[in-house]
């Protein structure tokens, strides 16, 4: 975790095809594995969430963004896309950052 709450996922390289296509579902699937853990459930509703992912991951289309931010609420999460400021547009090589925002 980065400071301010903040919580890198993914480097997104731009003009790159499926860098790594599966990359968000293990990390999402991760995530969902240690929040459960931290509630203390039982593996049958981890799994629900993790097969409800990984369907929804599946769906082609625009809606799959408001899916994705209504799931990720589900866990109590936010997705949260920011604006970088001009001095910031570029990091790590030329790459371009995604952040989830855990409030």
């Amino acid at each position: 975790m980065t400071g301010h709450g903040h919580l890198p996922i993914l480097w997104l390289k731009p003009n790159s095809i499926d860098p790594e296509p599966d990359l968000l579902q293990q990390v999402l699937c991760q995530v969902t594995e240690a929040l459960g853990n931290q509630h203390h459930l039982t593996p049958q509703p981890i799994q629900a969430q993790v097969e409800e992912l990984s369907a929804l991951l599946g769906k082609q289309g625009s809606d799959i963004i408001y899916h994705l931010a209504a799931w990720l609420n589900g866990l109590g999460l936010k997705l949260t896309v920011t604006v970088a400021t001009p001095s910031q547009n570029l990091t790590r090589e030329g790459n371009r950052s995604a952040e989830l925002v855990i409030d």
